[in-house]
């Protein structure tokens, strides 16, 4: 097993240190010897082109042919009579023989070197220890962000790879879905309430089974009574389409003179409600009555004299409203609704029940002066079906 030579042995199937994150060291791959180039093959020598001189003929006898001496096996020359007398003929030598397989592959002994192209020298490329990844997964591993390796939650780097590992990178736990969690309680509990008992003590256990379930029957009871209708209405307030309501009478604490408090419902974008009196308007106010109980959801304001830009400027708009409602059942409730100071819509959503009257009273207003009023342009209502 490789080992840290700064701190701890690593795991058997590390490659980083677990506490340092050090680098154990490569394996490198045994790679085959270079072959070695094979010896040009021994060229045989060329025949000897030297011509032996022919000897003088002696007295009485022919002229004698020059010739090379016949070498036998022994390596002595041999002479040739010919069919003349008294001559005597010098066969030529043999032609050399040629060499045999063995000889030329035979490795001759160390000569000179020979030249060769200088090259750069390449080393061994290291190789890096692959290992499977282990099919143990326990819940809280720290998964590698680089590798996607899993570690064991004391590791502070990488097994396979060395990269630091931070709580960040924890891998999240396998989560139940929660009617899985509830039945897995549930089946505990009947387990532990229906194991048997003696003596006494299983006396006292069933006594207190039964109180318990009482109690559970008589909470879910309650809740359902208790909670059961403002469920429904909460799942059906986010999934109703609003739709618009309208009044049946609008008044106001005053009015200027053309700008009436029927504007703020008569569905047109150039006329407003304004005051009698200039300012910022505190305390004046314009009420909507409706004929009907409702359940109100939204509530929609243009404020200004119009949703035009260099006309919306021209009077003071509010600021802050305080917004009251009537009900059918419980009486009065009040709100403060803080608006921007710009042309459009402005939609405010607001959930009350069994809505009969709406009253905006000015609390502020932007761009108040002398001469300048404060304007509503537009009061929408809505409604679920």
């Amino acid at each position: 097993m490789p080992r840290c030579e700064r701190c701890t042995p690593a795991e058997p199937d590390g490659t980083f240190c677990a506490v340092c994150g050090s680098f154990l060291g490569w394996e490198q791959s045994e790679d085959p010897p270079p072959p070695t180039r094979p010896a040009p093959p021994t060229r045989p020598a060329p025949p000897s082109t030297v011509v032996p001189e022919p000897r003088p003929a002696e007295p009485g006898i022919g002229a004698v042919h020059p010739a090379a001496p016949e070498t036998g096996a022994t390596g002595e020359r041999a002479e040739a009579t010919t069919d003349r007398p008294g001559e005597v003929a010098v066969t030529p030598d043999p032609a050399p023989a040629h060499p045999t397989w063995s000889e030329i592959t035979e490795v001759p002994a160390a000569g000179p070197v020979e030249a060769v192209q200088p090259a750069r020298p390449q080393a061994r490329r290291p190789v890096v220890r692959q290992r499977p990844p282990t099919a143990d997964q326990h819940p809280g591993d720290l998964v590698c962000p680089v590798c996607a390796t899993r570690n064991s939650r004391d590791r502070r780097f990488c097994r396979r790879c060395g990269t630091p590992l931070d709580a960040a990178s924890a891998a999240p736990a396998v989560r139940l879905s929660w009617w899985r969690r509830c039945w897995r309680a549930l089946r505990r509990g009947a387990r532990w309430l229906l194991r048997r008992r003696t003596g006494g003590w299983g006396v006292l256990h069933r006594i207190a089974t039964v109180l318990l379930v009482a109690a559970l029957l008589a909470g879910l009871g309650y809740g359902v009574l208790r909670l059961g209708s403002r469920v429904d209405d909460a799942v059906r307030d986010r999934l109703a389409t609003p739709q618009p309501v309208s009044p049946t009478s609008v008044h106001a604490s005053s009015q200027a003179r053309n700008h009436p408090a029927e504007s703020v419902a008569d569905g047109l974008s150039n006329s407003y409600w304004a005051p009698d009196t200039d300012g910022a308007g505190r305390g004046e106010y314009v009420e909507l009555t409706f004929a009907t109980p409702f359940r109100l959801l939204d509530l929609i304001i243009h404020t200004g004299v119009s949703a035009q830009q260099d006309a919306f400027l021209r009077q003071a708009r509010p600021a802050e409203l305080e917004l009251t409602f009537w009900t059918s059942r419980s009486g009065t409730e009040r709100t403060t609704l803080r608006l921007a100071d710009r042309a459009g819509p402005q939609t405010f959503r607001h959930v009350v029940a069994d809505v009969v009257r709406i009253r905006l009273t000015v609390v502020d207003s932007y761009g108040s002066g002398p001469g300048r009023r404060t304007a509503i342009g537009e009061i929408e209502i809505f409604r679920r079906p």
